[in-house]
């Protein structure tokens, strides 16, 4: 039987969480309450994972400059490529074993603990930056001149917010390390074969 691996995410609680995202446990509770993070269910206590991080990280950029339904969508979207690029880092995992190809590995392990998380049966990782226009329209894009040069006036005539999402995604490891666990399905060590 061929290996596989199942990604276990690391948890943390909501004052690790504050200290790692920079937002306060009571706005935790409130952007909670405003559907940035899933609902707890009766009687559970919220614990965070890698994918609640990153939602949190460009929550706290993005919510006091936007209507909350957009901030949540957009939150949640940018997180999947945050989360991706920390997860595509060696020291985003334990239980690492040597013998792989580990940039493709990572690659692949991260694009599949996203799509399992996000439940999608197809991969889509945004791109690097995400733009928000001055006239409300947004743009996902990999290069940031071209996306500048190809702005229309409307587009330019005010404030733009620009995230790099994969800046985000090395802040998120550099607070916290590591943030998933791999753990090795092997059936056929494991029947004994």
């Amino acid at each position: 039987m061929p290996t596989t691996f199942q990604h276990i995410p690391l948890l943390f609680t909501p004052a690790e969480t504050a200290k790692i995202t920079g937002v306060s446990e009571r706005s935790q509770r409130n952007w909670r309450a405003r559907g940035f993070l899933k609902p707890l269910p009766p009687g559970k206590h919220f614990r965070a994972d890698v994918f609640d991080l990153s939602v949190l990280v460009v929550a706290n950029l993005i919510s006091d400059r936007l209507p909350v339904e957009k901030s949540v969508a957009w939150a949640h979207l940018c997180a999947k490529r945050v989360a991706y690029h920390a997860l595509c880092q060696t020291s985003a995992w334990t239980d690492l074993h040597v013998g792989f190809d580990f940039p493709h590995f990572l690659r692949h392990q991260a694009g599949r603990a996203v799509a399992d998380h996000f439940e999608e049966t197809i991969r889509v990782i945004p791109a690097q930056y995400f733009f928000l226009w001055a006239d409300g329209t947004e743009l996902w894009d990999v290069d940031l001149n071209s996306a500048f040069e190809n702005a229309t006036p409307s587009q330019l005539r005010g404030a733009v917010l620009v995230l790099d999402l994969n800046h985000l995604g090395q802040e998120l490891l550099d607070r916290q390390k590591p943030l998933m666990r791999l753990a090795r399905t092997d059936t056929s060590l494991e029947s004994g074969e």
